[in-house]
């Protein structure tokens, strides 16, 4: 069961992805930085279907074994992983345990072949249990 803390004005929530969302802050060209940072605008609105988010400026590059962390079973050993930190005003916006954010990021389209060391085999956001490449939780 989620335990969320009562009387707060604001809720933490961290992400983490497979997919390079690297924000580069490139809008003009063609080029992988490019398309780094379509992949962090891709996360930004994804986030705002359903409420207002204020959203940290650039994702955390990490380098972490799979087996801490909650991707899915197809993904072994260490990976380069993306963490990024959002809040929200209300409490229960994506409850309950993020299914609301599993279901509004699942299949959206991606571009792959950046710099992420999973082999993602769909471009694409996946919250299953054996091919998942994003997930969320309270900080």
């Amino acid at each position: 069961m989620l335990m969320i803390e009562e009387n707060r004005d604001y809720y933490t929530i961290t992400g983490y992805t497979l997919v390079d969302i690297t924000s580069t802050g490139v809008i003009s060209d063609d080029t992988r930085y490019r398309n780094q940072q379509r992949n962090w605008e891709t996360i930004k609105q994804a986030l705002a279907l359903r409420t207002q988010v204020d959203i940290a400026p650039a994702p955390a590059i990490l380098e972490e074994d799979m087996k801490n962390l909650k991707f899915g079973t197809v993904y072994k050993g260490k990976q380069l992983v993306w963490k990024f930190t959002f809040v929200v005003d209300r409490q229960y916006v994506f409850c309950p345990e993020f299914e609301v954010l599993k279901t509004d990021f699942e299949n959206v389209p991606v571009i792959l072949n950046l710099a992420e060391t999973a082999k993602i085999k769909t471009s694409m956001f996946d919250s299953s249990a054996t091919h998942c490449n994003i997930y969320f939780e309270y900080e």
